[in-house]
């Protein structure tokens, strides 16, 4: 989603649009030590997404779509090298 407006009224974000984005993505399966979290949940994944070139930062409820399937982010934890973004290490639903 592109920014809107957040309205206190309805606790909604007003005027907020959906924009595609193409990017290459890593599935890998879960490995302890990754930094995302204590718990493994039943039916999901990680995938890793690389931050340079990436004109938007992955969110919660974000799909990724291809190969004929659709996934949502469930979480993202961002990887730094001094400062700047290097990946995203999202948690995946399908």
């Amino acid at each position: 989603m592109v920014g809107g407006t957040y309205n206190p009224a309805t606790g909604a974000v007003d005027g907020s649009t959906a924009q595609d984005i193409t990017t290459t993505s890593y599935f890998f399966n879960f490995a302890v030590g990754l930094g995302q979290g204590d718990e493994i949940r039943r039916g999901s994944s990680r995938c890793v997404i690389p931050a340079l070139g990436l004109a938007l930062a992955p969110d919660d409820e974000d799909k990724i779509i291809g190969l004929g399937n659709t996934y949502e982010i469930v979480s993202v934890q961002t990887f730094y090298n001094n400062g700047t973004a290097v990946c995203y290490i999202c948690e995946v639903r399908e």
